[in-house]
């Protein structure tokens, strides 16, 4: 009898990367770009092209891009309560996303090649996408000699670490409730509302780069998060320290 618990890992598996895929083509199409699923699969999942804006808008064509996609299912209890300012609370969580070496090799062999990782929250079979990152051919070979990578069996793996943006509904939720639960006079409660601080909630999400020993984090610039239209400026993973964490 067949392993009923493995097969529907399977095609649960099967169908997120299909979808997120498929998500990253219509985000493509959205930019003007051709974007087509590749049949067969020989390390990268999607081709793109810009043939409508050189027949029609005059631009250079560009070569082909190759896209491999990758994708980690985040669920609520995968989140803790992160204070790293000292001031507010928000979400963080830390996963790792695995290329295959075969499929590693592959594209750091293409110069037009780059992998889109995909943070995927589910929560009550409802799926939303709170970020996305992406990393060229030469900012993969850059990481793997700066020791970013590291071997698992068939596979390279990369750990990230997402650190969410404050959610501002519950920080004036909270505040209300400290308001409401107080019995305090007009003035105590004018200290409470000028003491809050809304600066404090004007924050972003980010992603960092763990080392595979531990010994350092690296800050991902924000040119490689969401932006897909950014694919065609060769942006690089500098090796100065101004973005990495003792």
């Amino acid at each position: 009898m067949k392993n009923i618990k493995k097969d529907a890992k399977f095609f649960n598996d099967l169908y997120t990367g299909l979808g997120v895929e498929h998500y990253t083509i219509s985000q493509l199409l959205l930019l003007g770009y051709e974007a087509y699923k590749m049949t067969a699969d020989f390390g990268f999942d999607i081709i793109t092209s810009n043939q409508m804006k050189k027949s029609y808008q005059k631009e250079d064509i560009q070569e082909a891009k190759y896209l491999q996609i990758k994708s980690r299912i985040i669920t609520p209890d995968d989140y803790e309560n992160y204070n790293g300012n000292g001031k507010v609370e928000r979400k963080k969580t830390d996963i790792f996303f695995g290329i295959k070496k075969e499929n590693f090799e592959i594209i750091c062999a293409e110069p037009n090649a780059y992998v889109v990782f995909y943070f995927l929250e589910e929560c009550e079979k409802q799926f939303s996408i709170p970020c996305y990152f992406w990393m060229s051919s030469c900012n993969l070979k850059k990481l793997y000699e700066l020791g970013y990578f590291k071997e698992i069996e068939n596979e390279y793996r990369l750990t990230v670490g997402l650190r969410k943006e404050v959610d501002a509904k519950l920080e004036f939720k909270n505040l209300i409730e400290q308001l409401q639960s107080k019995k305090e006079s007009h003035e105590d409660l004018k200290k409470i509302i000028s003491t809050f601080d809304a600066n404090r909630l004007k924050t972003h999400t980010y992603v960092r780069l763990h080392k595979a020993d531990g010994t350092e984090k690296r800050l991902l610039k924000n040119v490689h998060l969401y932006r897909l239209n950014d694919l065609s400026n060769k942006f690089e993973i500098e090796e100065d320290v101004d973005n990495v964490i003792k």
